[in-house]
């Protein structure tokens, strides 16, 4: 069992079920707080809010967690993810789990926050070199989404497919590659799971090519600077030569 406060909470096991109970302390009342054919373990408890490892959609996800309030009686999915999501903890609006698809980690979550994706780079306008290697970041309001897809628009074109159903990390390394000199993009970062949950840029950002005439930019990144001087430097009276390197001298 669980206490806070007034209420004291508990799984309640028989005849091969397993459900959750609770008892106001103040009144003596028992009530069921959730009751199913599936598997309720674990409860935690803080102020109204009660949550537990719930195995109700097995199938698909395995457990997840659900919370309930005691005041208002309304339930909800706190996380669901593929793999068992078990033994939570919950403390105000904040809530841990131990994630065991994985390798028993440790995850936090804030309850009735919803699952979000945030574009952070490329930003609206941004200009981007071409055939240079650029970082795709985005990031997430809370766990729950395992993959992401990566698409990119050009013009005002359909959405490409750029990559599909890679681990969500929050960032991608990619070379951009077009033949236009000054190309408009937006990029879209969407949960693989679920397409409703993505963000995209509202305006486009844009790939370019360098312009031809700065042929003293030798390090390819499209402006002269020290580093194409140190490039010269390095090189300063070496002989192009292979075969006979004192012809420069001759």
């Amino acid at each position: 069992p669980k206490i806070d406060g007034d209420w004291v909470v508990w799984q309640q096991e028989y005849a091969g079920q397993s459900d959750i109970y609770g008892i106001q302390l103040s009144t003596m009342q028992e009530v069921i707080i959730c009751e199913k054919s599936s598997k309720q373990a674990s409860p935690d408890i803080y102020g109204n809010l009660v949550v537990w490892s719930d195995n109700r959609n097995s199938s698909s996800t395995g457990f997840d967690i659900v919370a309930f309030n005691l005041e208002d009686k309304s339930e909800l999915v706190a996380i669901s993810r593929v793999g068992d999501q078990k033994v939570p903890v919950i403390w105000d609006k904040q809530f841990a789990w131990k994630d065991m698809a994985g390798n028993g980690d440790i995850w936090a979550g804030m309850m009735g926050e919803s699952v979000k994706i945030e574009l952070v780079s490329p930003v609206d306008g941004e200009m981007i070199l071409n055939g240079v290697e650029s970082e795709i970041c985005w990031t997430t309001t809370r766990p729950g989404i395992d993959a992401i897809d990566i698409l990119y628009q050009l013009e005002e074109g359909v959405w490409n497919d750029m990559v599909l159903n890679i681990l969500n990390e929050g960032s991608y390394v990619w070379t951009w590659q077009f033949a236009g000199e000054k190309v408009p993009v937006r990029i879209r970062i969407r949960n693989h799971e679920d397409h409703s949950i993505h963000d995209e840029n509202q305006s486009p950002f844009y790939v370019f090519h360098c312009d031809t005439a700065l042929t003293a930019d030798l390090t390819g990144d499209c402006q002269v600077d020290f580093a194409d001087l140190a490039v010269v430097l390095g090189q300063w009276l070496a002989c192009g030569n292979p075969w006979d390197v004192g012809w420069c001298g001759e």
